[in-house]
């Protein structure tokens, strides 16, 4: 890849990386011990006819409108508007829809345009440079060429009359059974899609079961983690709450240190969108931190510990809206 290519891959990667806590891959439903597992595959076949006429009548490929439905399924699977996975030139795809009042329609316009911007990459120069680890890998054809280790890889292979979708995962991680059943939900999307009035239809309407409209939620109370330490607070302000190498503090005097990072955050510009990466000893400023930043009602926030300055920076300048947390947040807020 040249310099200049490399220099705009930059440009395309680190706006993809905005707004995204972690890659997606499908979320494991066995608790096992990944070193220790095999690797199998399973796999399912979409019969080309009723998507080839599909994707020529609305002028996208064949592989966005796969594409499409693997990014519903996956966002189904995982309860997400939010996708980031790697295609078959190792470069990121990224796809967020909040909004999932959109037409299928809109939906599978920008899934094309997204596609092609990434097919303009040729690979990846340097996976050191990506703050979040890839999981998720898909190539549209039988070999799947990668020298990063991913959680997922699926491969979809166009034969004479059908796609071969193959799905190879870790069998500690996922059953047979597991898999299986997202391949198929995969296929039905897919038909889902083909077969709707892409124009009516909304993204929402695309589902895997018969949706109850008339489902009745009974209203459970939130157990909010700060709320409930402010009630201990309350009733037992003066008893002992942590006991650190630094410290020993009661409840109240925990509060009170929480309040003046929780303070601090919100004078820096902290809002619920907001990233906060936390550079701390273990101590009793690691607690307090992390009941400051719960009260300051942040997006997200990072402990990390004996991270590269580069990679540091690399990390600073792509996720949006990242405030950095040092080693004494009282004595430097």
């Amino acid at each position: 890849m040249s310099y200049n290519a490399k220099d705009s891959f930059k440009q395309y990667s680190s706006k993809l990386w905005m707004n995204f806590d972690e890659a997606t891959l499908i979320s494991p439903n066995s608790i096992g011990e990944k070193e220790k597992g095999i690797i199998e595959k399973s796999e399912c076949e979409i019969k080309k006819e009723n998507l080839i006429e599909f994707a020529e009548s609305n002028s996208i490929s064949i592989n966005s409108l796969l594409l499409a439905g693997l990014t519903l399924t996956l966002n189904k699977f995982n309860y997400s508007d939010e996708t980031l996975m790697f295609n078959q030139n190792n470069v990121p795809f990224a796809a967020k829809f909040e909004n999932r009042q959109i037409s299928v329609r809109s939906f599978l316009e920008k899934i094309h345009e997204d596609y092609n911007a990434a097919l303009a990459f040729d690979e990846y120069y340097d996976s050191g440079d990506f703050p979040l680890k890839p999981e998720f890998y898909y190539a549209f054809d039988e070999d799947l060429k990668s020298d990063v280790e991913y959680s997922n890889y699926l491969s979809i292979v166009e034969n004479d009359e059908t796609f071969l979708l193959s799905l190879f995962y870790n069998n500690e991680l996922y059953t047979n059974e597991f898999i299986d059943l997202f391949l198929s939900s995969l296929e039905k999307i897919v038909e889902e899609i083909v077969h709707a009035d892409i124009d009516k239809t909304n993204i929402c309407d695309i589902a895997l079961v018969g949706e109850n409209e008339n489902v009745i939620f009974s209203e459970v109370e939130m157990p909010l983690l700060h709320k409930r330490f402010e009630k201990q607070v309350a009733e037992k302000g003066d008893e002992i709450a942590l006991v650190a190498s630094d410290a020993t503090l009661t409840y109240r005097q925990l509060d009170e240190k929480a309040n003046v990072i929780a303070n601090a955050l919100i004078k820096r510009g902290v809002k619920p969108k907001s990233n906060v990466l936390v550079m701390l000893s273990r101590d009793s400023n690691l607690i307090a931190s992390i009941l400051g930043i719960i009260k300051a009602a942040v997006h997200s926030f990072r402990l990390i510990r004996n991270i590269l300055r580069r990679e540091l920076i690399i990390f600073m300048k792509t996720v949006r809206q990242t405030i950095l947390l040092p080693m004494n947040p009282e004595k430097n807020p």
